[in-house]
């Protein structure tokens, strides 16, 4: 399940997924995002994953980064901040994983894993 909001003044989307998670739903939510209505040219994202069996090998993790990369520097946006918020130990080190790579190209693309949404809101709304 996707649940998707935004908050046009601070510029932050909160994305609640639940469930299976796997390479092509995490493309049509990404898609979704991007989509929103209103987006300036900054985009803080919220990423909760509660209770989300994540169907990706390393391998798809990097290719998604890459992915979302490109699709991030076909929109107006200049920075995009994602904070991954999980509740299991495998998915955080795919958050780590998803984190360690680099941002190139139009798009200045940051991501950081949290273990609260408290802390995952108050890096967004720092930066």
């Amino acid at each position: 399940m996707f649940q998707l909001s935004y908050d046009a003044q601070s510029c932050l989307a909160t994305a609640i997924t639940t469930g299976e998670y796997d390479s092509d739903i995490a493309k049509k939510e990404m898609h979704e995002i991007i989509a929103l209505p209103n987006l300036q040219d900054k985009l803080r994202v919220l990423r909760i994953f509660s209770n989300v069996t994540f169907e990706f090998d390393p391998n798809e993790v990097n290719e998604h980064f890459a992915y979302v990369q490109d699709c991030l520097n076909k929109t107006h946006l200049k920075t995009c901040l994602l904070a991954i918020v999980t509740d299991k130990p495998l998915n955080t080190a795919l958050g780590f994983l998803y984190q360690s790579n680099q941002s190139s190209g139009s798009c200045h693309y940051t991501v950081k894993v949290f273990s609260t949404q408290e802390a995952a809101i108050a890096w967004l709304l720092a930066n």
